[in-house]
């Protein structure tokens, strides 16, 4: 099964539009999100992760989500701000999408209801989609 470095890589790939990635490193904030994604006008930090689809929930492949990114997407969402959580399903060999903001993530071992997903070329009108129903 592709990690989730090959998801970023093909995140990234797909994605039209400006997109940095963050990586962790000496003074940097931890449990940070991985990518910042500029949709519309606005920047939104994603953090990337790997799941699986069964019986209508998603479900995190190990190692999961630390305690320290549900606080930094917690603390992020207390101040005014948004994130998202882009889960990676790899199926009939290639990347889908299914999107959780990020102050919903606590508890993730139960799973999250799990309704549809996005292949590669319909990242961006989701990510508008989403992001427009937070900032309008």
């Amino acid at each position: 099964m592709p990690s989730e470095t090959d998801y970023k890589r093909a995140f990234r790939a797909s994605y039209k539009g400006w997109i940095s990635a963050v990586e962790p490193g000496r003074g940097s904030d931890t449990g940070a999100a991985d990518l910042l994604v500029l949709v519309g006008d606005v920047i939104v930090p994603v953090e990337l992760k790997i799941a699986e689809p069964e019986e209508g929930m998603l479900w995190v492949k190990k190692p999961g989500i630390r305690p320290a990114q549900i606080a930094w997407h917690s603390t992020l969402w207390r101040s005014g701000g948004f994130s998202l959580f882009a889960f990676g399903i790899w199926r009939d060999k290639a990347w889908h999408t299914a999107f959780v903001h990020g102050h919903e993530v606590a508890n993730w071992r139960d799973g999250f209801d799990y309704f549809s997903d996005f292949r590669a070329d319909e990242l961006k009108n989701e990510l508008e989609r989403l992001t427009g129903r937070f900032f309008d």
